[in-house]
C-alpha cells in the first residue's frame, strides 16, 4: 500500500539509525519541523529537528522501525485542534 500511495515525484527518505522511538532519516530535502512522516510499515512520526544531512523523527505509533526502511512526508503537519 505504501508504494501505491507514493507517486514518482514524491520525496522518499531512508532510516539511517533507530533508537527506541527516535529515528534519523536521510533523503527528505524539503521536510520541515512539525511535518508528519510515514514509514513503509504504516508507522507515523513527527519531525522534531533537522540537521544538514538528516531529519530527527519522533515516532508516534508503537510500530517497530528498522534501519533502511523507507519514509515519506505526509500532507499534514502536527497540530492540536482548539475549541
Amino acid at each position: 500500500m505504501f508504494k501505491s500511495m507514493t507517486n514518482k515525484t514524491e520525496e522518499v527518505g531512508f532510516a539511517i539509525s533507530v533508537r527506541d522511538f527516535l529515528v534519523h532519516v536521510d533523503g527528505l530535502p524539503t521536510v520541515r519541523i512539525n511535518d508528519m512522516v510515514e514509514a513503509e510499515n504504516g508507522a507515523r512520526g513527527w519531525v522534531n529537528s533537522l540537521s544538514a544531512t538528516s531529519a530527527e523523527i519522533l515516532m508516534v505509533d508503537e510500530v517497530k522501525v528498522e534501519p533502511g526502511q523507507t519514509f515519506k512526508r505526509l500532507p499534514n503537519r502536527l497540530g492540536i485542534p482548539v475549541g
